[in-house]
């Protein structure tokens, strides 16, 4: 983990990141899901937050989930990577 100019730390492995996406439209899928787990995170927590309840808020199969991330903690850890960025941007 590496410390932002904030001082909150932040993943920073390149495995952490989604699986690259090559058109949009699976840009604006992968957005889909990391806000259903936000949801998810949000209403219920973090053990409710399994692969397959993100897969079914975002109204999706569960391998469109595995096709853009290799498991619940790089879902996870690209939330809370999307969570900082936007504070970022908010205090900029």
């Amino acid at each position: 983990m590496s410390k932002s100019s904030r001082g909150c730390q932040e993943p920073n492995s390149a495995s952490d990141a989604p699986l690259p996406t090559r058109q949009s439209r699976s840009a604006r899928t992968t957005e889909r899901l990391l806000d259903a787990a936000e949801r998810i995170l949000r209403e219920r927590g973090a053990d409710a937050a399994t692969l397959r309840a993100i897969a079914d808020r975002a109204g999706m199969s569960i391998g469109a989930v595995y096709r853009r991330f290799r498991n619940k903690d790089a879902v996870l850890r690209a939330v809370y990577r999307r969570f900082f960025a936007r504070v970022r941007k908010r205090n900029r």
